[in-house]
């Protein structure tokens, strides 16, 4: 593949324009730089200050794997994956009520991973691996249950597009059918299909796949640096950063049964060095595009990656210079939210005011963990 780069400077900064050329097709695309080395940091150089709200934690509450952040109105929904519920808390951390249960019954699911929030209807909507969507209001009560088509099932991540298509993403598929498919919302007829070995490359996914920032849903892989942006009618590479990935992006599609063992190989390779990271969870806002990145077997080690509109500075880090980790789970124009457990909350108490550094201090080990709101 032959790739040439036009790096154009902007008034105000770094961001370039990448040219692709792959099969006689140009794309053009915003390209981020990328350090190849971890940058010192302080947490000023990216916010302007930090505010804390403690979760309350009650035996209906408590949160063992919380995976997915999303504000609606200023309630917080929280998905835990360990037990599949949606809790909601109030701006103050108080606990709202919990979203649908687990169970065989009216209104029940035995497992969901994914959910979306309708501000204009106040619902919410969980989705269950077989494909199943149940939708609630945000009082709890449970409203209707649809079905997706059969197969393919293990659906895993689902946004929508726009008031009448959605966008689901499953590990598995037909051959030559895209992992990445749109649906009308009524009727959930089939209008479009991407990337068809997507299930390979999701060997070492950490969190979701779609990122919803105003009106565009944008979607990115493990090992690929780049994020998409996907409509109804098609997709594009919105950007990427500047960094040779570990599998080149422009791979052809894997017959269904070679998928496994591509997905295998993927895994073997990063246990042994060969892919040095893997994509994790990507965010973006009008001051920010995030990503963070994970490396290391056993255990592996995430470092974030900011690139910074306003600047055109790109940072890579473990923590701050202060020694804080910055993982986000969302991100929006006026403020990105993460979590603090308690095994952070020193490092963090130091970074804060007395009287906020105070009520993280007073957190107990058994304790929901605290949100963290970063300003803008």
């Amino acid at each position: 593949m032959n790739k040439g780069i036009n790096r154009i400077a902007a008034a105000v900064g770094a961001l370039a324009i990448g040219l692709s050329c792959t099969g006689g097709a140009t794309t053009d695309y915003l390209l981020l730089p990328f350090p190849r080395q971890e940058t010192p940091v302080r947490l000023d150089d990216l916010f302007r200050g930090v505010e804390i709200t403690p979760l309350e934690t009650t035996e209906a509450s408590l949160l063992s794997y919380p995976e997915l952040l999303k504000t609606c109105r200023d309630t917080l929904f929280v998905f835990d994956r360990s037990n599949s519920s949606l809790l909601l808390f109030a701006p103050d951390g108080k606990f709202i009520r919990r979203i649908g249960r687990i169970g065989r019954g009216p209104g029940e699911y035995l497992r969901a991973r994914d959910f979306l929030i309708d501000p204009d209807r106040r619902t919410v909507s969980l989705l269950n691996p077989i494909g199943e969507i149940i939708t609630y209001g945000f009082d709890g009560g449970f409203i209707r249950r649809e079905r997706l088509p059969e197969p393919p099932a293990n659906y895993q991540h689902f946004e929508r597009l726009d008031a009448k298509s959605l966008v689901t993403w499953s590990s598995e598929h037909r051959a030559q059918e895209g992992g990445v498919r749109i649906w009308t919302r009524e009727g959930f007829a089939l209008q479009n299909h991407f990337f068809p070995a997507s299930a390979a490359w999701s060997s070492l996914r950490n969190g979701p796949v779609f990122n919803r920032y105003r009106d565009t849903v944008y979607y990115h892989e493990s090992l690929n640096n780049r994020v998409y942006a996907i409509s109804s009618n098609g997709v594009r590479t919105a950007y990427a950063w500047d960094t040779e990935p570990p599998i080149e992006p422009e791979r052809p599609a894997l017959p269904e049964n070679e998928i496994p063992a591509a997905g295998a190989r993927h895994l073997e390779e990063y246990t042994t060095g060969k892919i040095p990271f893997f994509f994790g969870r990507q965010l973006q806002s009008g001051r920010y595009y995030y990503a963070a990145l994970f490396s290391g077997y056993p255990q592996p080690r995430q470092t974030t990656l900011f690139h910074d509109r306003k600047t055109g500075r790109s940072f890579r880090f473990h923590r701050t210079e202060e020694g804080l980790p910055v993982g986000l789970y969302a991100l929006s124009d006026g403020c990105a939210l993460g979590l603090i457990p308690y095994e952070e909350r020193e490092a963090f108490a130091k970074a804060l005011p007395p009287r906020e550094a105070e009520r993280l201090l007073r957190m107990r080990e058994d304790d929901n963990p605290v949100l963290v709101k970063y300003l803008f």
